[in-house]
């Protein structure tokens, strides 16, 4: 069994290898695939998923923009070793990072080991840029002329807003054109000229950035609470033991959801846990059956959760069985995107100046 609170320290670098990804996926677990790292996906609204991810690595730096038909959500922590910048990009979604409501062009950065948590009421576009730690300090030395480590210790690196708008074309444009000349991903000197384009974009408000007000008792109760329900998907606390755990009453617990996750305790944990039975339904095992998967995680009304899963996931649980054990762990239906804007060489090199 899976769980959307089980995260591992692979400790791998920020961008293990130069290459290009653009892929669309039918799935949460396609999309985990595509953005790689240690991210989960969960889906949180009814229907046919439909995501894509376009993202480019290069030596010390990894740029991808995330899109989805549907309300997602997406929890993991920044690598070490690194900084990751989250960038809403388009007005869609209602999104909220760190369970705070989020605008397009803000920008959210969190460092090494740090909890990242996006998502979604709807159709929406997540633009991420993960940077290698020791070449982030010397670009904000050079931008900005201060240590990072200061800088962040007075929370300056709060509020701040950039252009989504053209941080996706940039990343679009990079990946068309890396595509057509991959060796250069694979030039340092072009990584870091490239790293200082995109951050000078990232950090074009710096000077108006206003630190964030201090979290509200309510928004901690939450993240407290979904933290332990993630980590208890299996054999989840009643409410009552929640709230006793916590010290709270029902009333502010549910209060807490509400206000900062847009949802109700029951519902969040009824939809993370039919996501943890999608997972196993799409291993496909031989003698893997619907039931099992059911019971694994708390689901005893058999017809209760036949329902609910498609009313979520638009297919029936035995459909999504039948395919995974069809598809033996493959993603033959993850296809590639066609590429296009070529570039020479010696253009895009100067283009990333």
């Amino acid at each position: 069994m899976s769980s959307l609170g089980a995260f591992v320290d692979r400790r791998t670098p920020v961008a293990p290898a130069a290459r290009t990804v653009d892929l669309v996926a039918a799935t949460a677990e396609e999309m985990q695939a595509a953005a790689g790292g240690d991210v989960r996906y969960a889906q949180l609204q009814p229907g046919r998923l439909r995501g894509r991810y376009v993202g480019v690595q290069a030596p010390g730096l990894r740029i991808g923009v995330e899109e989805w038909s549907l309300g997602v959500l997406r929890v993991g922590r920044a690598p070490r070793g690194a900084a990751i910048f989250l960038v809403p990009v388009g007005h869609g979604g209602s999104p909220r990072i760190q369970r705070r409501p989020v605008a397009a062009g803000d920008v959210v950065v969190s460092f090494a080991g740090e909890e990242l948590d996006y998502r979604s009421a709807g159709p929406a576009r997540l633009l991420t840029v993960c940077v290698d730690r020791t070449a982030l300090d010397a670009h904000v030395r050079a931008l900005l002329g201060r240590p990072l480590g200061e800088l962040r210790l007075q929370g300056r690196l709060n509020g701040l807003r950039a252009d989504d708008r053209d941080l996706l074309r940039l990343c679009r444009e990079l990946a068309g054109r890396a595509a057509a000349s991959p060796q250069l991903l694979g030039d340092r000197a072009f990584a870091c000229r490239l790293e200082r384009r995109i951050l000078r974009l990232l950090l074009a408000g710096f000077e108006t950035a206003c630190p964030s007000s201090a979290p509200r008792r309510g928004r901690a109760l939450a993240r407290r609470a979904e933290a332990w329900l993630r980590q208890s998907l299996a054999e989840p606390p009643t409410i009552a033991a929640l709230c006793g755990a916590l010290h709270v009453s029902p009333r502010t617990l549910h209060e807490a959801f509400r206000e900062h996750l847009d949802t109700t305790p029951k519902a969040y944990l009824k939809v993370l846990r039919l996501n943890a039975a999608r997972h196993d339904l799409l291993e496909g095992g031989a003698d893997k059956r619907v039931t099992d998967a059911a019971l694994d995680w708390g689901f005893l009304h058999f017809g209760w959760f036949a329902r609910d899963y498609r009313r979520l996931f638009g297919e029936a649980p035995s459909q999504t069985l039948q395919r995974g054990r069809a598809e033996a762990g493959r993603r033959s239906f993850v296809r590639r995107a066609p590429w296009n804007r070529a570039a020479e060489p010696a253009a895009f090199s100067a283009w990333a100046m």
